[in-house]
């Protein structure tokens, strides 16, 4: 199953780059987020692999845990989509 990845998980990764570029430290951003885009490849062949997202219980809407972040993807029959890269401290709130 092919992943695919929302604009707002991709302004996510942005961030996650900037942070560290802030920090000094761009080559350890590029290496997370590299991290983070190899555990959606992953998430293609296994896609069930996420556990289930405690803060709303609905079966399409799943995370895998990739410490310090959480991938927050919904997965339905046919498709993958990655919606959220966020820190896995933070509390999941869906639109109104």
């Amino acid at each position: 199953m092919k992943a695919r990845i929302t604009q707002s998980a991709l302004r996510d990764c942005v961030e996650i780059l900037s942070w560290f570029e802030a920090q000094g430290n761009r080559a350890a951003g590029s290496a997370l987020v590299a991290q983070l885009l190899e555990r959606i490849e992953q998430l293609e062949c296994f896609p069930q692999s996420g556990r289930i997202v405690p803060e709303f219980q609905q079966s399409e809407l799943r995370e895998l845990i990739e410490p310090p972040f959480r991938l927050v993807y919904r997965l339905t029959s046919n498709s993958l989509t990655v919606i959220r890269i966020w820190r896995r401290e933070r509390q999941l709130k869906l639109p109104d």
